[in-house]
């Protein structure tokens, strides 16, 4: 932040003496000194984005120290390749920025490998050969992260939509009939959206098989939706009746 500041003032002073040098008697003296200080103002400024970067490379060392240390974790060497293709350039360049801009949201910087599609596009297939001489230094625990056999993915034919995955954020396709326990339940605090889920569920079961669909309704809010949907809606009414002792 220093040397920051001290390029600034360099900078300022250096424009002054030449402006001063332009219209004084002294002009090669102060034009002279001007350009020096500008100089110097711009080393100094270079040196403080070269203080800021080494400060944090050495933070983010210390911080990878302390996962190995502490941890337990373990170093490794890894690159994630990905291959991406489209019907027309202009369709590949809005994707590309499209996923450089998820990148970026997820603190991740991609690279675009700029005439070396071919050696990508090696590197990328199951055949254990890298074409792309670069590598970064990871933990076990981020190499984890991009192994796709850690995550379990539901997708059966024929099912319907029953949520999102937390980790891989795919959705849920299930075919309660391919379960051992086709049971469910809704759990979620008031105004969390259960009554919306289980309504969503009745539509899908309703469009994409061939279920029968019994809703007991005691407060009537699914009336509307049966009625919707080519249901019937069956209505009683029920009477209390009292009975007193004397």
């Amino acid at each position: 932040m220093f040397n920051l500041v001290m390029g600034i003032v360099m900078i300022g002073i250096g424009t002054i003496c030449l402006v001063k040098g332009c219209v004084g008697t002294l002009s090669p003296v102060m034009i002279f000194f001007g350009c020096c200080m500008i100089v110097f103002g711009i080393v100094e400024i270079i040196r403080s984005k070269a203080i800021r970067k080494r400060e944090q490379q050495r933070k983010e060392s210390k911080e990878f120290m302390d996962d190995l240390t502490t941890r337990d974790q373990r170093m490794m060497f890894g690159i994630l390749t990905m291959v991406h293709t489209a019907e027309s350039k202009k369709q590949l360049d809005a994707d590309t920025e499209t996923l450089l801009t998820i990148g970026r949201k997820k603190l991740c910087q991609f690279s675009v490998l700029k005439f070396q599609q071919m050696d990508g596009l090696n590197t990328a297939l199951p055949i254990g050969h890298r074409k792309i001489p670069a590598v970064r230094t990871l933990t076990s625990e981020s190499v984890a992260v991009l192994m796709p056999f850690r995550v379990q993915e539901i997708m059966d034919a024929g099912g319907i939509y029953c949520g999102e995955n937390a980790i891989s954020h795919n959705l849920i396709m299930c075919n309660k009939e391919k379960l051992l326990n086709p049971n469910s339940f809704l759990l979620g605090v008031p105004g969390s959206g259960k009554s919306f889920n289980a309504k969503m569920q009745i539509v899908f079961l309703a469009l994409a098989t061939q279920d029968d669909i019994l809703i007991c309704d005691p407060e009537r809010e699914y009336a509307s939706l049966v009625e919707a949907m080519g249901g019937e809606v069956v209505r009683q009414i029920l009477y209390r009746i009292l009975l007193f002792r004397q």
